[in-house]
């Protein structure tokens, strides 16, 4: 193949999409000359990360010709590159769905709330502290399940609730004021609205429709019966960090994505998304993040998390955003993952980002950014 059907590629599927030039370099963390001369041909050298960036948000993909071993983001010779790769296609063959159950707790996450799932036959977690696995059967049957105490949910999910709730805040509030921007279907609401109310804050969870904050309140019934304060709303997510600036010590951002790290138990998404999904996911997502930086107090944390492992949706994301302003910062959120026996958990990338992986940890592919607002 040679380097200028790479560009001619490049070319076609950009203007299909109706991507302009500075966009598509913008989206994907390029120069504007850059992607001209990987259009052209011309590009003798680049990340091997950058040029995937550029494919994925195109949805095109090199394979190999024959076995060769991709390093990170080490530079490559294009020429060289062109000689040894073609176009990728998918297979037709179905996405295997390695389903387990898993059952979190919502009320408090004791040691006696994991033994009473326990005894209705799950497994304490290894992964996290405030879930149980359930090989088979139906999860209905636990009483727990049925009062609304315990729900199904991802570890992975937890893992993400449990860090945001366990960051280090200075923003001095006596009492503090927890987000959840996009709360829906309300999963991580009811353990953030718990671990909250044991450590003195309240929840605010938030939905952009009716019928999507109906939902989260039904999650949330148990945890409002037994005492719990939590502000239920309906508001468009991109406008709450104008409607209420420096409000939030923490905030949640679980943005809407393309959910392709949920396949394996999915597998029929992938014929529901297209490669232009990115384009209008990755706006809005930037959008939800800039506006819950402006809600959040200084000295206040900011989690971003996707269902995704797509560059597109995460750490391009978050460092476009991040690049863009003085009064955040990315940092390392390695350290707040933690197992249930309270040891790190291994294998989640080179930091400062998290990436869980469901041949690694076992879960959904969720990604995790911790911002920090500059006090």
């Amino acid at each position: 193949m040679e380097l200028s059907e790479i560009g001619n590629r490049i070319r076609s599927e950009r203007r299909r999409k109706g991507l302009t030039q500075a966009r598509l370099a913008e989206m994907a963390g390029l120069s504007r000359a850059t992607l001209n001369g990987l259009e052209k041909g011309t590009v003798r050298e680049l990340g091997f990360h950058k040029l995937d960036a550029v494919l994925g948000i195109l949805g095109l993909e090199l394979a190999p010709t024959r076995a060769r071993k991709r390093t990170g983001p080490s530079t490559i010779l294009m020429k060289r590159m062109a000689q040894r790769y073609i176009w990728w296609r998918p297979p037709e063959a179905p996405v295997e769905d390695p389903r387990r159950v898993i059952a979190q707790v919502m009320d408090v996450g004791t040691y006696e709330d994991i033994q009473e799932l326990a005894r209705a036959g799950a497994v304490a977690s290894v992964l996290s502290r405030v879930g149980a696995v359930l090989d088979s059967g139906d999860p209905g049957s636990i009483a727990a399940v049925r009062s609304g105490r315990a729900a199904v949910q991802d570890e992975g999910s937890q893992l993400v609730a449990l860090a945001v709730a366990g960051a280090k805040v200075s923003t001095g509030s006596a009492h503090e004021k927890w987000l959840d921007l996009c709360a829906g279907p309300g999963g991580k609401a009811a353990l953030l609205a718990t671990l909250g109310a044991k450590q003195g804050a309240t929840l605010f969870a938030n939905e952009i429709s009716e019928h999507r904050t109906e939902l989260v309140r039904q999650t949330l019934d148990a945890a409002l019966d037994s005492g719990i304060e939590i502000m239920i709303g309906t508001s468009d997510g991109r406008e709450i960090g104008e409607d209420e600036p420096g409000t939030f010590d923490r905030v949640l951002v679980d943005a809407p994505c393309t959910g392709l790290g949920a396949l394996r138990r999915r597998p029929e998404a992938r014929w529901r998304r297209t490669p232009a999904d990115l384009v209008e996911l990755s706006s809005l997502q930037r959008a939800l993040l800039v506006s819950a930086i402006e809600a959040t107090k200084p000295g206040g944390v900011i989690g971003y998390a996707t269902c995704s492992p797509h560059l597109a949706e995460t750490r391009f994301v978050v460092s476009d955003v991040a690049k863009k302003r003085q009064d955040v910062e990315i940092v390392d959120a390695r350290d707040l993952f933690r197992g249930a026996d309270g040891r790190p958990v291994e294998n989640l990338g080179e930091g400062p980002f998290v990436q869980l992986w469901p041949h690694v940890h076992g879960t959904d592919a969720m990604f995790f950014s911790l911002l920090r607002k500059r006090a």
